[in-house]
């Protein structure tokens, strides 16, 4: 009767050895499934990234220029005066 018993043991602990092997096979697929996942969006924030640096270099250049182009419009407008000034006297 004991035989019995150890054998009905060693079945349930193989059984149960499967089932521990099969759910960490699972958990190591979805490790694996997640780190690629992590990796995706990880070039996807650097894209993002440079993406935003490069509009970033875009706004710095086009405010430069907007700045340039304000101080010779407010000079045209100072000239525009004194021509004015000049003409009406």
């Amino acid at each position: 009767m004991q035989l019995n018993e150890t054998e009905a043991c060693i079945h349930q602990l193989k059984f149960k050895k499967l089932e521990i092997e099969g759910q960490t096979q699972l958990e190591q697929n979805e490790a694996t499934r997640l780190r690629r996942v992590r990796e995706a969006q990880d070039e996807e924030r650097r894209q993002v990234e440079a993406e935003v640096n490069a509009l970033n270099t875009v706004c710095e250049q086009r405010m430069r220029a907007n700045d340039n182009l304000t101080r010779e419009l407010h000079q045209m407008a100072e000239d525009d005066e004194l021509i004015r000034a000049r003409l009406d006297r």
